[in-house]
């Protein structure tokens, strides 16, 4: 399973500490579809202060630091995941840029800072985004980087062109995957809320938003937990004001 630190300094929350969730992925279906052709936002979006510090979720190779219209002062960071199998971490909207093209950063290395850059930014935050790509394969979509690194994109067919969700990846994440038995379920950690995703569909859904890798096996669920029958990820904030 892959693993990312917050980007942004503390815990991801709803206060203005650590950074506000001012955009989940998903959400704002129509202007995303009209501007972008995608099912909704295809990132978080991380509101703190104009000039805080922005880290490396994940050390790589920075193939991206640069301007670019829609997302401003960009960098993208490329890190090995698996056989031919790649995480590319996107960061948009910086206020400045530190880390250098062609440079390895470890994880939780400063790389630029917050800023409201680019056509697309509504406010000062850290669009942070993620995708999964391969070793470049002929014939599909692929993307050359100024490095001159080039990377088949997978999952380009999932409705987001193959943008995952990150909040299934931080390493203190409100998600976590899990089996009891035959059930599986997403925690979501806030609320204390056991969704239960048992489903193929919605297991599938939820897949092409990007959950990945196997459910962590437990005999039960943490004490605390209120269990609801399969709900859709993309309604949570529809149903529970999330």
């Amino acid at each position: 399973m892959i693993t990312l630190k917050n980007p942004v300094k503390g815990r991801l929350t709803y206060v203005d500490k650590g950074g506000i969730i001012s955009q989940y992925f998903g959400e704002n279906y129509q202007w995303y579809w009209d501007n972008a052709k995608t099912n909704g936002h295809d990132g978080l979006d991380i509101a703190t202060h104009e000039g805080d510090e922005i880290y490396a979720s994940i050390g790589g190779k920075v193939v991206n630091a640069r301007w670019s219209t829609y997302g401003g002062n960009s960098i993208t960071i490329i890190t090995p995941v698996g056989d031919s199998t790649y995480l590319a971490t996107l960061y948009c909207h910086l206020n400045t840029i530190i880390a250098k093209e062609g440079e390895s950063v470890s994880t939780g290395q400063i790389i630029g800072t917050m800023g409201h850059t680019g056509e697309w930014c509504f406010g000062t935050h850290l669009h942070f985004a993620l995708h999964l790509y391969s070793d470049p394969v002929p014939n599909t979509q692929q993307l050359s980087y100024p490095t001159g690194d080039t990377f088949t994109r997978l999952n380009y067919e999932n409705g987001f062109k193959g943008a995952l969700n990150p909040l299934f990846y931080f390493e203190e994440s409100f998600m976590k995957y899990i089996i009891i038995g035959k059930e599986q379920y997403l925690l979501y950690e806030p609320l204390k809320l056991a969704f239960n995703i048992g489903d193929p569909e919605e297991l599938k859904k939820l897949t092409n938003n990007g959950l990945v890798g196997s459910p962590i096996n437990t005999g039960e669920l943490p004490t605390g937990y209120l269990v609801y029958p399969l709900v859709d990820k993309s309604r949570l904030k529809d149903i529970f004001g999330l």
